[in-house]
C-alpha cells in the first residue's frame, strides 16, 4: 500500500505558544477527498492554504515543465487504494437538485493516471443526498466473483423528509455500472487480512441497531457459492460506553502475519444520566477503559482493564486508543517480553487554560503500566524513522517559559532533548522531523521569524539543528518584496535528496503567499535548492484557476507523482496536473542502451531503474545509501543489464515486506549484472520475506559476474525463508561466477535453504569460481535451519557448483553441507575446497544429522545411471558435530543411499557418484578422528594438506591461473581464487586539500579485499608522505606533510586499482581587496558579509564548495584548507582568502 508523502501540515509555523494537537494516523483507512465533509473517516494530506505571517524575490527560477497528466472539471476528487497496491485517483461531478445531489459521475484512473472507467450514479427517490463519494479500495472479485471486473465502493448520506439521517455503501461494477451489492452501515472500513500467498480482503461495517448497540460485522470471502461476501462475524458494543472517545471503537491489525481485533470502550457510561439540563454533565466516577483483543478466529485472547485517573486540575479525563501513533498496538515493543503493549492517550480537559493536555501511557496485557512516554503535552509529532536510532516523538510544552519540545525516544521512553521554543535567537515552528547527516541525525525546523534584507525582499528559513539542540546551519530562501505568508512542508519523505531530483542535493518545499500587482494575495508553491534557487514554482494559472493545494504521493521515490490543483472561482471546479518525479534524473548521462547505458551517479538514480528495467544502466560513481532514512526500496524486478564498474554500493540497508528482497527482488530472465562491490550490506528479514539475498532475492536465467560482497549482515527469517548471500533462489540457468561473500554474518535460525551464495538454486543454474569465507576476521558464519551450505542451501536438477572455495563457520538443523547442504537432484559438485566448521543441531524424522564437509544430503541415484557427481573435492574442514547418537555425518557426504534400509528380497541400491574425493586426516567427526583411503567414500581419502602442492591439486584437474577459466592460484595454505587477496574497492575521504606550508593534513584510505597498499606523492617537495596508521581491517589513516608552496597529487595504489587527492600548500595569506577583510568577516566556523545578497566559497582550484543567497554561510561542514570566499555587497563583489583549520 502506498503512502502520500505530505501530510497536513502542522500549525503552518505558527510559533510554539500556538502548538496544537497534531497526531496523524497515516495507516487509517485511506480514503482521501477535497473539498467535502463526509461521516466516513477519512484523512486528507494537502499543500494548502496554511502560512505564516511574514513578508524576498524568487531567482533563477526554472518554470515547471508539462504536466503527465490532467484532470479537469470535477467537483471532487481524491485517491483511493487500487487493486495492485497503487494509489488509484478520482474524479467526481454533480448534478443538482435544489441544494442536494440528483446524479454523480465518477471517473477512475490508475496509478499511471490512464482511465479505467466512468460510473453514472442516480440518486434514490424519496431521500435528499447531501454526501456521495467513493472510498476505500479497489477490488476485484471480492464483492462478486468476477475477476475481470473492478469494483467501487461508493458512501452515502441523505435525509429523509422527516429529517431522519440515512447511511449506506453500494458496490459498483466499473466495467458495468451496475450496482454489484449495498450495505446499510454509518461507516465501512477496509481491512487486508492478507497472509502469506493467501489473500484476504475484508469489509468492516458498523451501524446502530436501534437497541442502543453498535453492530461491527466482519465480511469476508464466503464459499465458492456464496455471491457476495457474507459475514464472518459480528462485534457488538453498547453505544453508550463509547461516547465521549476521541478514537475509533474498532482497529484490525495485521502484525507479521497474524491477524487481530480490537475493540475499546468505556467500562461504564462515561457522563452520568441526568435530567438537569442547566448544569454541567458530571463524569462516572470509579470508571475505566477497556480494551478487547481478538485472534483471526475472533477468540477474545486479552482484556485489559486501565482504571481512568486524571490530574488534579482537570476538570474531565477522557481516555483514547489509537490516537498517538500508527503502532498502538505492538507485541513486546515496550515491555521487552512477548506480552501485547497497547498505548493509551489520555486527555484532561482543563478549565483554567480552556485546553486540554495528553498523557501517553503504555500497558501491557495484564493491565500493568510498563512505560510512560509523557505527560501534561499540548499537543505532539512524530519524527520520522531512521535506521540505527530509534523512533522518536516530540511532546509539545507550553505551561513553562516560551514553551519546549521534549524530544522522547521510542521505546524506550528516555529523553533525548528538549529544545526550547527559540533557539538562537529565533522562534523555531511545529514543521519540523529530523534527517540523517552522516549516519547521525539532525533536526529540520521551519523558523517562524523571518528577516528583510536591505532590499527590502523576505528571506526565510529552515534551521538544521544537531542532536543537542545546537544550530548546525539555515537554508534560506528569498521571497521577494511582496511576500506575506511563509509555510516549509518539512517531513523526512519531503527531505529526501531523490524525490524531485534524483541526484544527492536535497531540495525543500514551501508555500508563500504573494501579494500581485493587482493587490490581491496568491498562493505559491516553491519547491527549491537548498542554496536557495528556485528549481521550480506553482501558483495560479489564467486557464486553469487559483492555486488551491499539491502534494507528493509515492510509494518510494522511483515512483513518486506531484499534484497541483487548481479550482475556478467562477465554477468551483477543480483541474488538477500530475507531473510525473524526479524532474531530472541520470544527471551524468546515457539513454538505456548497450552502447549509452544510463549512468548513475546517485542512490536515486539507483532507484530509477525501476522505471526502465529492461534498459543498460552504469555506475560512474560509488553509492553511499548511509543517509537514507530507512530501507533501501527494493526494485522489485530487473530484466536489463547493469556494470557496476567496480564502484561499491555502501551500506544498503534493508528492511521491508516484499516478498523478494534484495537490491532487486528479481533477475528477470536474460538480465545480467557485473563489476559490483558490496560494503556493509545489512537485511533484517521480515516474515513476508521468502527469497533474501544482497543482488536479489530470485533470479531466472540472470547472468551474475564479478559481485563482491564485504561484512554483510543478514538477520532474522522463520521456517520457509530462503536465503543467499548473493541470491535467495537462483533458478532456470542462472550463472553466478568469479562472486565472493566475505566476513559473512546469516543468522537466520529458524529459515530454510541457506547458502553463502545461493539459498536454492533449481534447474540447470551453475555457481562457479565463487568464495565465501573470512577475509579479515574468522567470523564468517552461518547459522540457519535445514538444508544450509557454504555456498547453496540445496540444489536441484542439473545443478553445478564447480571451483569454489568455503572458509566459514556453518551451523544449520539437518542436511548440513560445507558445500551444499541439500543435493535433491544429484548435480554436479566437482573441483572445490571446503574449510572452516560443521554443526548439525538436530535430526530428521529418521535420526539422521546429514552433515557432510562437501554435501549433507545426496538424494539415491534411484535410476542407477552411475554418474560421478561428487568427485575432485578437498576437504580440509577442522570439526564436524551433530546431536549425540544422531546418524549421516560423514566427511564429504552425511547421508547417502547406503544409510537405507532396503526390504527382505529386495535388492540394496550403492551410492556409486563419488570419486577423487579427499579430506583431512586431523578432522574430527564428534569428536573423533575417522581413517579412510576410500576416495569414493562418504569420508573420502585421507590428505594431509600440508604436503599437498600445487602438481598435486593440478592432478586433481585444478585450472591454476588468473582468470575465470584458470581460476586457482597458490598461497601458504590451500589454493586461492584467482581474485582473492586483490583489491576490490579503494577510496580517500577528500579528493583535494588546501593547506598552509608546515601544517600536517590527514587522509583516510578505504580499501577492500587486500592490506597491500602504496601511497606515493607527485612532488614530495610540496606534499611528502608521512606515517601510515592503521585503523581497522579496511581504513587507514594517512599523514601528509605539506613543505612548501605549489601541488602534489597523493595516490593510493593496490592492483589495478587507484584514487587521487590534489594538495595545494600556501605559504601566506593576502587579502586580495583592500576592504575585503572589513567586509567579509570569519569567526572558523561562519563567514558573515553584511548587507551582502550572496555569498560563494571556492576551493584554491576553483571549485564551488557553498553558496548562499544571504549575508551569512556556515563552513564547518567543509574540509580543512584554503578558500575564496566571493561576496555581491550594493552590486559589487568582494573577495578574501580565509583559512578553514
Amino acid at each position: 500500500m502506498k503512502s502520500q508523502l505530505l501530510s497536513v501540515a502542522l500549525v503552518g509555523a505558527l510559533g510554539l505558544s500556538t502548538f496544537s494537537a497534531s497526531a496523524i494516523d497515516l495507516q487509517e483507512m485511506k480514503q482521501r477527498f477535497t473539498g467535502v465533509d463526509s461521516p466516513v473517516k477519512a484523512l486528507s494530506y494537502n499543500l494548502g492554504d496554511e502560512a505564516m505571517s511574514l513578508k524576498k524575490s524568487p531567482s533563477r527560477i526554472k518554470m515547471s515543465e508539462d504536466p503527465m497528466a490532467t484532470v479537469s472539471d470535477s467537483y471532487t476528487w481524491g485517491y483511493l487504494d487500487g487493486p495492485d497496491g497503487g494509489d488509484w485517483f478520482y474524479s467526481q461531478t454533480y448534478t443538482f437538485d435544489g441544494w442536494y445531489y440528483a446524479s454523480t459521475e465518477v471517473t477512475i484512473y490508475d496509478d499511471q493516471y490512464n482511465e479505467v472507467g466512468k460510473l453514472s450514479v442516480d440518486m434514490p427517490e424519496g431521500v435528499q443526498v447531501n454526501q456521495i463519494q467513493p472510498f476505500g479500495t479497489v477490488t476485484t472479485n471480492f464483492f462478486e466473483r468476477n475477476n475481470s471486473t473492478h469494483e467501487i465502493a461508493i458512501f452515502h448520506h441523505a435525509v429523509t423528509p422527516d429529517y431522519m439521517g440515512l447511511f449506506w455503501v453500494d458496490v459498483y461494477s466499473l466495467e458495468t455500472g451496475e450496482k454489484v451489492v449495498s450495505y446499510d452501515c454509518d461507516t465501512a472500513i477496509f481491512f487486508d487480512a492478507t497472509t502469506g500467498f493467501n489473500t484476504n480482503m475484508q469489509l468492516m461495517t458498523c451501524s446502530s441497531d436501534g437497541q442502543g448497540n453498535v453492530m461491527i460485522d466482519v465480511y469476508g470471502k464466503g464459499e465458492y457459492s456464496d455471491e457476495h461476501p457474507v459475514v464472518k462475524h459480528t462485534f457488538t458494543v453498547e453505544e453508550k460506553l463509547i461516547n465521549y472517545m476521541d478514537s475509533s471503537y474498532i482497529s484490525a491489525y495485521n502484525m507479521d502475519g497474524e491477524i487481530y481485533y480490537l475493540i475499546c470502550h468505556y467500562e461504564k457510561e462515561y457522563m452520568q444520566p441526568s435530567d438537569d439540563i442547566m448544569s454541567d454533565p458530571t463524569a462516572t466516577p470509579d470508571n475505566s477503559f477497556m480494551i478487547e483483543l481478538y485472534n483471526a478466529d475472533f477468540e477474545n485472547i486479552n482484556t485489559v482493564n486501565i482504571p481512568i485517573e486524571g490530574e488534579e486540575d482537570a476538570y474531565y479525563s477522557f481516555v483514547a486508543y489509537g490516537a498517538f501513533s500508527t503502532c498502538d498496538f505492538s507485541k513486546g515493543r515496550f515491555s521487552g517480553d512477548d506480552k501485547f503493549n497497547y498505548i493509551i492517550t489520555r486527555y484532561d480537559y482543563i478549565t483554567a487554560s480552556d485546553s486540554y493536555i495528553y498523557h501517553f501511557d503504555v500497558y501491557d496485557e495484564d493491565g500493568v503500566k510498563v512505560a510512560n512516554i509523557g505527560r501534561r503535552a499540548a499537543g505532539w509529532i512524530h519524527m520520522s524513522s531512521l535506521k540505527g536510532h530509534e523512533d522518536q516523538v516530540g511532546l509539545i510544552k507550553t505551561e513553562v517559559g516560551e514553551g519546549m519540545l521534549e524530544m522522547v525516544n521510542i521505546p524506550s521512553c528516555e529523553l533525548a532533548v528538549a529544545l526550547p521554543g527559540i533557539i538562537d535567537g529565533r522562534l523555531i515552528s511545529t514543521n519540523m522531523d529530523r534527517c540523517l547527516v552522516d549516519g547521525e541525525y539532525q533536526y529540520v525546523i521551519s523558523v517562524s521569524q523571518g528577516d528583510i534584507d536591505a532590499e527590502g525582499n523576505v528571506i526565510s528559513s529552515i534551521g538544521w539543528y544537531d542532536m543537542d539542540g545546537q544550530i548546525d546551519h539555515y537554508a534560506n530562501f528569498n521571497l521577494g518584496p511582496n511576500a506575506e505568508y511563509f509555510s516549509a512542508y518539512v517531513n523526512g519523505e519531503i527531505l529526501n535528496p531523490y524525490l524531485v531530483e534524483a541526484d544527492e542535493e536535497r531540495e525543500y518545499v514551501f508555500l508563500g503567499k504573494i501579494r500581485n500587482d493587482s493587490g490581491t494575495l496568491s498562493n505559491v508553491l516553491y519547491i527549491a535548492k537548498e542554496d536557495g534557487t528556485i528549481l521550480r514554482q506553482f501558483s495560479d494559472n489564467e486557464e486553469k484557476g487559483l492555486y488551491y493545494n499539491g502534494g507528493f504521493i509515492a510509494s518510494d521515490t522511483s515512483d513518486a507523482t506531484l499534484f497541483i490543483a487548481y479550482i475556478s472561482d467562477e465554477t468551483d471546479l477543480y483541474t488538477i496536473d500530475f507531473y510525473q518525479l524526479p524532474f531530472e534524473k541520470f544527471e551524468a548521462g546515457g539513454d538505456g542502451t548497450e552502447q549509452n547505458p544510463y549512468l548513475i551517479s546517485s542512490a536515486g538514480d539507483l532507484e530509477q531503474i525501476a522505471n526502465d528495467p529492461l534498459a543498460y544502466y552504469a555506475l560512474t560513481d560509488d553509492i553511499d545509501m548511509t543517509d537514507l532514512a530507512g530501507s533501501w526500496n527494493v526494485i522489485p524486478t530487473f530484466g536489463g543489464h547493469l556494470d557496476g564498474r567496480n564502484h561499491a554500493i555502501k551500506n544498503m540497508y534493508i528492511s521491508t515486506d516484499s516478498d523478494y528482497c534484495g537490491l532487486f527482488g528479481m533477475l528477470d530472465a536474460e538480465s545480467s549484472v557485473k563489476n559490483l562491490v558490496f560494503i556493509d550490506p545489512v537485511i533484517e528479514m521480515r516474515p513476508k520475506n521468502y527469497y533474501t539475498g544482497v543482488l536479489a532475492g530470485m533470479s531466472m536465467k540472470a547472468t551474475v559476474d564479478n559481485i563482491h560482497i564485504f561484512n554483510a549482515k543478514i538477520i532474522g527469517g522463520k521456517n520457509g525463508n530462503t536465503i543467499g548471500g548473493v541470491i535467495g533462489e537462483a533458478n532456470y540457468y542462472t550463472a553466478i561466477k568469479s562472486c565472493s561473500v566475505n566476513d559473512i554474518i546469516i543468522d537466520a535460525p529458524n529459515a530454510m535453504y541457506v547458502g553463502g551464495i545461493s539459498g536454492d538454486t533449481r534447474t540447470t543454474t551453475t555457481i562457479n569460481a565463487c568464495y565465501v569465507g573470512n577475509l579479515h576476521s574468522d567470523n564468517s558464519r552461518i547459522t540457519a535451519g535445514n538444508d544450509v551450505g557454504g555456498i547453496a542451501g540445496e540444489t536441484g536438477q542439473n545443478c553445478e557448483v564447480s571451483n569454489c572455495k568455503v572458509d566459514a563457520a556453518i551451523t544449520g538443523g539437518y542436511n548440513v553441507g560445507g558445500l551444499v547442504g541439500n543435493s535433491t537432484s544429484r548435480g554436479l559438485i566437482v573441483n572445490n575446497i571446503v574449510e572452516g566448521s560443521l554443526v548439525s543441531t538436530s535430526v530428521d524424522k529418521q535420526g539422521c544429522a546429514n552433515i557432510g564437509g562437501v554435501c549433507g544430503y545426496l538424494e539415491a541415484d534411484w535410476s542407477e545411471t552411475g554418474n560421478i557427481v561428487i568427485c575432485k573435492n578437498f576437504v580440509a574442514v577442522t570439526s564436524i558435530s551433530s546431536p549425540s547418537n544422531s546418524k549421516a555425518a560423514g566427511r564429504i557426504v552425511g547421508w547417502t543411499v547406503n544409510q537405507t534400509k532396503f526390504e527382505e528380497g529386495e535388492t540394496p541400491l550403492v551410492e556409486k557418484g563419488l570419486a577423487g574425493n579427499l579430506a583431512n586426516a586431523d578432522m574430527l567427526i564428534n569428536g573423533k578422528a575417522i581413517t579412510s583411503d576410500d576416495k569414493t567414500s562418504v569420508n573420502g581419502g585421507d590428505l594431509n594438506f600440508a604436503e599437498a602442492d600445487k602438481a598435486m591439486y593440478q592432478e586433481y584437474d585444478f585450472a591454476f591461473g588468473s582468470k575465470f577459466s584458470k581460476p586457482w592460484k597458490e598461497s601458504d595454505t590451500t589454493p586461492e581464487l584467482y581474485f582473492y587477496g586483490l583489491a576490490k574497492y579503494l577510496a580517500l575521504d577528500t579528493q583535494s586539500i588546501n593547506a598552509l606550508e608546515g601544517s600536517t593534513e590527514t587522509i583516510i584510505v578505504t580499501i577492500y579485499g587486500t592490506d597491500e597498499i602504496e601511497i606515493t606523492s607527485s612532488d614530495e617537495a610540496v606534499a611528502k608522505v608521512g606515517t601510515i596508521e592503521t585503523i581497522d581491517a579496511n581504513n587507514i589513516a594517512i599523514a601528509i606533510e605539506i613543505l612548501s608552496e605549489g601541488s602534489a597529487t597523493i595516490t593510493a595504489k593496490s592492483g589495478s586499482l587507484e584514487a587521487k587527492c590534489q594538495v595545494v600548500g600556501t605559504s601566506s595569506i593576502e587579502v586580495l581587496q583592500s576592504d575585503a577583510a572589513a567586509s567579509i568577516l570569519f569567526d572558523g566556523t561562519k563567514v558573515v558579509a553584511p548587507g551582502a545578497k550572496a555569498i560563494a566559497l571556492y576551493s584554491v582550484d576553483g571549485i564551488k564548495v557553498a553558496e548562499t543567497a544571504g549575508e551569512a554561510v556556515m563552513t564547518d561542514n567543509l574540509a580543512a584548507g584554503l578558500y575564496i570566499a566571493v561576496a555581491t555587497i550594493d552590486g559589487k563583489q568582494l573577495s578574501r582568502k580565509l583559512v578553514i583549520r
